[in-house]
């Protein structure tokens, strides 16, 4: 699939079969994520990866009092859910170091990592959901991906599997209306 389809095919998918995604596909979108754009090469992202074999294990801590009061009691049941039918996820998170400017170009950095990551899903026939819900983003849940919550940035979490449904477009503005010619 060239790039100009995988972008256009792109959609968060929300719902999946359970299906396991290989380990090896995982790392492949990883590489493809650190493959982005980034100013002064400071390399920022970070990269925590739950296979379908390491879920459970993340649904415990998401259920621990602490982590599961971070969203609402009605919202937490469906998200436990949708994880548990995920064949994997990868939580980024962006090191926080430097000043104002590198900040700002850092997340924008690990942003378009996060990007092309969604991207090579399309390429893997996989669907994704990039979810920045505060529930991933808790300081447990972070550490548990490896992550420090002192040292940086929650990002977000791509949720990953082979698709159980197929969402349609959605509406976008047509491109006259969000392009200016100077």
């Amino acid at each position: 699939m060239d790039v100009l389809a995988a972008i256009a095919a792109r959609r968060t998918v929300k719902a999946f079969t359970g299906a396991p995604i290989p380990r090896e596909t995982l790392r492949a979108l990883c590489e493809a994520a650190v493959q982005a754009p980034n100013h002064r090469l400071t390399q920022p992202w970070r990269f925590g990866v739950a296979d379908r074999d390491s879920i459970p294990r993340l649904l415990e801590v998401l259920r621990r009092p602490a982590v599961a009061a971070c969203v609402e009691a009605r919202k937490l049941g469906p998200a436990l859910e949708r994880i548990a039918a995920c064949g994997g996820l990868i939580q980024v998170a962006c090191v926080l170091e430097g000043g104002e400017e590198r900040r700002r170009e850092d997340r924008d950095a690990a942003a378009a990592a996060v990007q092309n990551l969604l991207l090579a899903a399309v390429g893997h026939g996989l669907g994704s959901f990039w979810s920045t819900s505060p529930l991933m983003a808790h300081p447990e849940v972070l550490r548990w991906f490896g992550a420090d919550p002192t040292s940086m940035a929650h990002i977000g979490t791509i949720w990953l599997g082979v698709p159980a449904e197929s969402p349609p477009s959605p509406h976008r503005r047509h491109l006259d209306e969000v392009l200016h010619w100077a």
